[in-house]
């Protein structure tokens, strides 16, 4: 094309030099245009429309055993809720309280007869583990697992309170059984605290030892079932009034278990 266009330009200016005019041509630039050249990389394909599925909503699965509501308030109330207890002994404090025990449950109740009251779980202070339980003496634990490897030196519990407490560790059976009085001498000193470490291979009555796994624990206490249960990523407690039940956790499997009576 631009060699056309220049032979026509020598002619015309041939014929006007030999016509003897002279003419002024302007001056012309030609520019090539670059070949446009189209990777087929660079064409985004095209993408049919997608309208995404809703995410299923998550169902929240029934629990196997029945939640002891505020309203749950008497013996009666109890007793229609989780049906006739496997066992129940009176309060030897208070006439009209009796304790009920839910094997199906692995869990005790504290209970008053009367209207108004309340039901407070008392789980802790009836679990027996190794052969001890809390509440027992010095000479009683001593007569279940004999003397401990060591005992701690005795600590005020808090200061002016005038309570103290000692630890006497068995180290072969991988636990500590925590002595309490409100004597410096530890007379009159009683268990109040029982420990299960890491490493040790005692199971409690519903199985559950070091190394269970935290659904173990859920389902074997039924842990939920009343209000004051509290569950963590690293832990479970079962509350009562007076004391608590304790499984440490650490990657969903328990590392210690512990009981403890802290008296008003």
């Amino acid at each position: 094309m631009k060699k056309i266009i220049l032979t026509a330009i020598a002619v015309f200016i041939a014929i006007t030099a030999f016509a003897g005019c002279t003419i002024k041509l302007p001056d012309i630039t030609l520019q090539m245009a670059e070949p446009t050249v189209t990777s087929e990389l660079d064409i985004e394909p095209e993408l049919p429309e997608i309208n995404p599925e809703p995410a299923p909503k998550q169902i929240q699965e029934p629990t196997s055993f029945p939640i002891i509501t505020d309203d749950i308030q008497s013996y009666d109330d109890l007793v229609a809720l989780l049906g006739d207890p496997d066992n129940e002994i009176n309060d030897s404090l208070y006439d009209s309280a009796k304790i009920l025990f839910y094997n199906n449950y692995n869990r005790v109740f504290w209970v008053e007869g009367s209207e108004g009251s309340y039901v407070s779980d008392v789980t802790f202070e009836h679990e027996v583990i190794n052969k001890i339980q809390l509440g027992m003496s010095p000479e009683e634990v001593i007569n279940r697992l004999g003397d401990p490897s060591s005992k701690s030196d005795v600590e005020e519990l808090e200061e002016g309170i005038g309570e103290w407490y000692q630890t006497w560790t068995y180290k072969e059976l991988g636990m500590d059984v925590i002595m309490r009085s409100n004597n410096k001498n530890m007379k009159d000193a009683f268990a109040s605290g029982i420990v299960i470490n890491k490493d040790s291979q005692i199971k409690l009555a519903s199985g559950i030892g070091i190394g269970s796994t935290k659904n173990d624990v859920m389902e074997k206490y039924c842990i939920g079932m009343h209000p004051h249960d509290e569950i963590y990523d690293n832990g479970i407690i079962i509350n009562s009034e007076n004391g608590s039940f304790d499984f440490e956790l650490k990657d969903g499997k328990i590392i210690s278990i512990s009981i403890s009576f802290y008296p008003d």
